[in-house]
């Protein structure tokens, strides 16, 4: 299953990665295996920590980088990318535009599909 691993990028390593782990225990356990990781390919933050998740246990990683020269609609835009491409969504947020605005992408798939969403909120 392609899984994004979202979030807000001001959330420390040393506290993300553990609700990282977290996340993707309670994700596994309810859902099947995850395949692949969707990641927006922050530099850091929760997406930064699920691709080290993802390396470390040697899962695929696809990236959807920030959309350039889009202005305030690249976040959008890339989310809705994401949303269509992967099949479930962990996010860990503090309520934050950007992680609000992904969370809403994936519950419009989860009414046309399965989608299951790990919501971890700060």
């Amino acid at each position: 299953m392609k899984v994004i691993i979202a979030g807000s990028r001001n959330i420390p390593p040393k506290v993300s990665y553990p609700l990282v782990l977290k996340a993707v225990a309670e994700f596994e356990a309810q859902h099947s295996g995850i395949t692949e990781i969707v990641s927006g390919a922050e530099p850091r933050g929760v997406d930064r920590q699920g691709e080290t998740w993802a390396e470390g246990m040697m899962i695929p990683i696809t990236r959807f980088p920030y959309v350039e020269g889009m202005g305030r609609r690249g976040g959008p835009i890339r989310n809705s990318q994401m949303a269509a491409y992967a099949d479930g969504l962990i996010v860990i947020h503090e309520n934050t535009p950007g992680s609000r605005d992904m969370i809403k992408k994936a519950q419009a798939q989860a009414r046309k599909r399965a989608f299951p969403i790990v919501e971890v909120k700060l």
